[in-house]
């Protein structure tokens, strides 16, 4: 299943749905019209990613996070 965030901005939303629903999302996708804010809720889908691999990698594949995608455009 996908997670839609619209207007999803910096992109925490996003990034806490990747975290809290990571059994139940295959992917959780943020678009977003302002390319700034696009920029940043990439950084953190990247930071967000990082952390989850890391976290598997020293306990179990259970923590990984749900993929994190952001699109710049409009509806």
């Amino acid at each position: 299943e996908l997670g839609w965030d619209l207007g999803c901005g910096s992109g925490r939303a996003l990034a806490a749905a990747a975290v809290l629903y990571r059994a139940d999302l295959g992917t959780c996708v943020g678009v977003e019209l302002l390319g700034g804010r696009v920029a940043d809720a990439r950084a953190l889908a990247a930071q967000i990613g990082a952390d989850c691999d890391r976290r598997s990698a020293k306990s179990s594949p259970n923590n990984e996070c749900a993929p994190i995608e952001v699109v710049c455009g409009d509806f």
